[in-house]
């Protein structure tokens, strides 16, 4: 990730939206503990707002490294986040996830719900590096 070239589209408490449009990708970085749906009302404009910013066959890094998880009131959202990314075309996903069962659980339910499979690691830069695997060199 070359952050001159990332464009910061939505930043709070809750998470951050970067694009790369040099890579084509979007970022996902989740933050904190989602209470209820009024703390992160604008996440679904907001999702909608980055990947306008990004083309057919785009890469999606999603970061649940400092996200604590959500309340089940929330399941929904993330399915419609996920399913946004899947009609704008995306191309391959990637999650990191750190050794947490439960929000392992819950990132398999809103794959398997969405239809989105991101390949999941432990790690940022491996996800990384996995993406870039599937670069078309020409944008480089």
């Amino acid at each position: 990730m070359n952050a001159m070239n990332l464009i910061t589209v939505v930043k709070n408490n809750y998470y951050v939206l970067t694009v790369d449009q040099v890579k084509n990708r979007a970022y996902m970085t989740l933050m904190g503990y989602w209470k209820s749906q009024s703390e992160v009302s604008n996440f679904i404009p907001d999702i909608e707002k980055a990947i306008r910013k990004v083309v057919p066959g785009f890469t999606i890094l999603i970061d649940f490294t400092q996200y604590t998880g959500s309340s089940s009131e929330l399941f929904n959202m993330h399915v419609e986040a996920q399913r946004i990314v899947l009609k704008a075309e995306v191309s391959r996903a990637a999650e990191v996830i750190l050794d947490n069962p439960v929000l392992k659980m819950f990132s398999v339910a809103y794959s398997k719900e969405s239809g989105l499979s991101p390949l999941s690691f432990k790690n940022r830069l491996h996800a990384e590096r996995w993406l870039d695997l599937y670069l078309n060199n020409d944008n480089l």
